[in-house]
């Protein structure tokens, strides 16, 4: 059984009613991958929450006055489609209609789910208990309370401990993630249990002096180590704590799993974002809060767009890494040509005017021409940035790529700087064009072009105002 849907009205940021659709496993790598990224106080979380609350057996449910979102009438309505075989089964929870903080809940079908909540962490010691993984996702409370401490995790560690083949099968995962191998034991001490790690060399960490990379990893590892009894596995920010290459390892595997398993994320890491994911029929959406949250993703043509990106050999930096850190920015973009403009531009032109002001972020390395610029500029649209310059050489299309970017992004602010190239100069015909800077290793602005990029720089300034 699948999440098809959500709706959710008058929960938190979301004083409208709003509708998300989740993408099902089909047996390609991402296809079962649903990635919600956004700057913080966007409603990720409140979306990860809503998930846990309606794949949870709770039989009542009451929702605090600060919870209620205004603009929805105090009220609150969620409602979980799922979908098993062709089946679609409808979960709700909604305000009684009297208002206040109680609510009906209808407690049919739902997907077995295994939750990861934000805050991961347990009690140094605990006393003796057993869940598997079924269990666990199953009987889990809702965290209402997101500091409470998660002590029926500890339950599952101990099922796993017991059992020789998870044992091992659990540190296998749990050191490839590491990168080096890892153990782990419980052990007991007047009455109460408690964990100890392998540091190295038979020497051990106590649950007392464990890092919170290492309790986020246990946690991590358990989500996605025997699975075949879960329908979906909800990860809120899975990189907390973890290093870039660890949260790289934890991603791969996340894509693995995705060929059949749904896996619901909230990140603010590009490491848990892959282009692959869209290409093969997974969703990343970008969450913003103008006031109620609104949820964003990109058109069929835009992922078309990505699909030529990825398989362009020549630019692979057009879609890397810094150009995945856009679904993280809050707004105020610039795009620029090529990886010279965006070293250029930060380096040597906006420093040689420091009268003028501009606190924008570059688009990754550039789009990789002029030609692209409106696909990328088309791509942050779709994603819900509002205040983006496109800054494009001299060309003799220019105007055309002006007029094509105005079409559906008429807000959208389009220039040129006052030469062909910004360094390289160029002839044609008869005629030599100098680049906008000269060609030594001070890379200064050519006297002849001074006033012009002044003019180009005052126009970005007012805009981004």
């Amino acid at each position: 059984m699948y999440i098809k849907k959500i709706e959710i009205a008058g929960f938190k940021g979301f004083g409208e009613k709003t509708s998300i659709f989740f993408s099902i496993p089909d047996g390609k790598t991402g296809s079962g991958i649903n990635v919600f990224v956004g700057p913080n106080n966007s409603g990720k979380s409140t979306i990860v929450e809503c998930i846990q609350i309606m794949t949870r057996n709770i039989k009542r449910i009451s929702f605090d006055k600060e919870e209620r979102n205004p603009r929805y009438g105090n009220k609150i309505e969620i409602s979980l489609y799922s979908i098993n075989n062709q089946d679609e089964i409808i979960r709700s929870i909604s305000t009684v209609e009297q208002g206040g903080s109680e609510t009906i809940v209808d407690n049919k079908a739902h997907p077995i789910c295994f939750p990861i909540m934000s805050r991961r962490f347990f009690s140094a010691y605990f006393g003796a208990g057993d869940s598997n993984t079924k269990n666990y996702a199953i009987t889990k409370p809702y965290d209402q309370d997101r500091n409470r401490v998660k002590n029926e995790f500890l339950n599952l560690l101990s099922n796993i401990y017991r059992d020789n083949d998870k044992y091992i099968e659990f540190n296998k995962l749990l050191s490839y993630f590491m990168g080096r191998e890892l153990t782990w034991r419980i052990e007991r001490n007047r009455g109460q249990n408690y964990i100890e790690i392998e540091k190295k060399d038979n020497i051990f960490h106590t649950t007392l002096g464990l890092g919170d990379g290492i309790i986020s990893l246990l946690f991590i590892t358990a989500s996605l180590f025997n699975i075949d009894d879960l329908d979906v596995i909800l990860i809120d920010e899975p990189e907390l704590s973890l290093h870039p290459e660890i949260q790289k390892r934890v991603m791969k595997k996340i894509l693995e799993i995705s060929q059949n398993k749904q896996i619901i994320i909230a990140t603010h890491s590009p490491y848990f974002i892959d282009f692959d994911i869209l290409i093969n029929g997974g969703k990343i959406y970008r969450c913003i809060n103008t006031g109620n949250v609104n949820i964003r993703s990109v058109s069929e043509d835009t992922i078309d767009f990505i699909k030529s990106c990825k398989k362009n050999i020549f630019n692979p930096h057009i879609l890397g890494l810094d150009a995945k850190e856009i679904f993280f920015l809050d707004d105020n973009v610039i795009l620029v040509e090529g990886q010279e403009d965006v070293i250029l531009f930060n380096n040597y032109i906006l420093p040689s005017y420091p009268d003028i002001s501009i606190n924008v972020t570059f688009f990754g390395w550039g789009t990789g021409g002029n030609h692209n610029s409106p696909k990328i500029a088309k791509l942050l649209y779709e994603l819900g940035y509002e205040k983006v310059a496109i800054v494009l050489d001299e060309c003799h299309d220019y105007e055309e790529i002006k007029r094509e970017i105005s079409e559906f992004a008429s807000e959208y602010y389009t220039d040129k700087i006052p030469a062909m190239d910004i360094r390289k100069s160029k002839t044609i015909g008869d005629t030599e064009y100098l680049g906008l800077l000269d060609e030594d290793d001070e890379y200064n602005i050519r006297d002849e072009y001074k006033s012009d990029t002044h003019k180009l720089l005052t126009g970005l300034s007012t805009y981004f105002e």
